[in-house]
């Protein structure tokens, strides 16, 4: 079986390969799940993010445990597939939430983003002093802006005004701005 190859780059597509079937036909989900359970701790980073991708693709509460172990994993983009994994799938516990909250100071930003996307969906107030500094960047990413809308900490309103005349992307941030109102 390819997942017991020798090399890295087969085991990997082949979780992703499984992936992708998932996708098209959930009977394959149960065998992710099993999958995982070994392929989480391989030696090789790129087998450790094709199994946080592979997660993404299912809705099963049993990959929880292996996901936050993927958060503390050496690699950025194995960190950064495992929190998009639990952010899509919206898992949300303790762990997962102080296990975001560490990952505010990270120094890759895409594990940073996913983060703060995060904890804002999940309304921890802990996300808030570093969302705002994001929003006060010269480049914002819009999913940034959404999560500020859903933080619903109406003191952001001020930083997101500002905002308005200082993008041209003004759909996105008035929906966040009237997401905060109504909040």
């Amino acid at each position: 079986m390819a997942l017991n190859d020798k090399s890295a780059c087969v085991r990997a597509t082949a979780i992703e390969s499984t992936a992708q079937r998932c996708k098209k036909n959930p009977i394959y989900s149960p065998k992710i799940v099993e999958q995982s359970q070994i392929t989480a701790f391989d030696k090789s980073t790129n087998v450790r993010r094709a199994t946080a991708f592979a997660i993404s693709v299912i809705n099963d509460k049993a990959t929880i445990p292996l996901l936050i172990n993927l958060l503390k994993d050496p690699n950025g983009d194995v960190r950064n597939w495992a929190a998009f994994a639990i952010n899509i799938n919206k898992y949300d516990n303790s762990d997962i939430r102080d296990c975001f909250v560490e990952m505010l100071q990270d120094k890759n930003e895409e594990v940073r983003i996913e983060a703060i996307i995060g904890l804002s969906y999940r309304k921890d107030k802990r996300v808030l002093s570093v969302l705002c500094d994001e929003l006060k960047k010269n480049t914002v990413y819009d999913d940034i802006i959404e999560a500020a809308g859903e933080l619903g900490d109406k003191t952001l309103l001020p930083v997101l005004d500002t905002m308005l005349y200082k993008f041209d992307d003004n759909e996105i941030i008035t929906s966040a701005i009237d997401k905060l109102k109504r909040s």
